[in-house]
């Protein structure tokens, strides 16, 4: 499960100030080809891609934040991005043997010239499907139990496929 938190304000000159932070993300990494990385997100139905594993992060990290922000703009809130994966990106997700992990925790802050209503919203998305037990589920709990968390949630955490 993933954590969400928007946190957004009024401001005098009539528009809005937003904080989002999206945590403990689950994100699939892939290499498709020679130079073909894609990051994969599966409580959050994005997609990036890079010619590197490490371009692929980055761009699933700057592009997140990004799509979040023209979220905002549309709609004010960030709801609608909360949507998981479909089915079959689930079933590649449990169908991978043991894979290295990534990590880290995204905040952004987004100046809207709207005004929206201040709020406060928070979410915790489920994933789709059911995992399978074993060592990788146990070895993301005591990893997570391992982490100091900075937010009301801990990371995104990106899941290599192994050659």
């Amino acid at each position: 499960m993933a954590d969400a938190i928007q946190i957004s304000k009024n401001t005098r000159d009539g528009g809005s100030k937003h904080a989002v932070g999206l945590g403990d993300l689950r994100v699939m990494i892939l290499q498709e080809a020679p130079n073909v990385w894609y990051a994969q997100g599966l409580e959050v139905d994005y997609i990036a891609q890079g010619a590197t594993l490490e371009e692929a992060q980055a761009a699933f990290e700057l592009g997140l934040s990004a799509t979040v922000g023209e979220v905002l703009r549309l709609y004010g809130d960030i709801q609608r991005l909360l949507r998981p994966a479909p089915p079959e990106t689930w079933a590649e997700f449990f169908q991978q043997g043991s894979s290295g992990q990534y990590s880290f925790t995204q905040l952004s802050t987004h100046k809207l010239e709207k005004a929206f209503g201040d709020a406060v919203f928070v979410a915790t998305t489920k994933p789709r499907g059911k995992p399978k037990r074993g060592g990788k589920q146990k070895r993301e709990r005591k990893l997570k139990s391992e982490r100091q968390p900075l937010l009301p949630f801990e990371n995104i955490t990106y899941l290599a496929q192994c050659a």
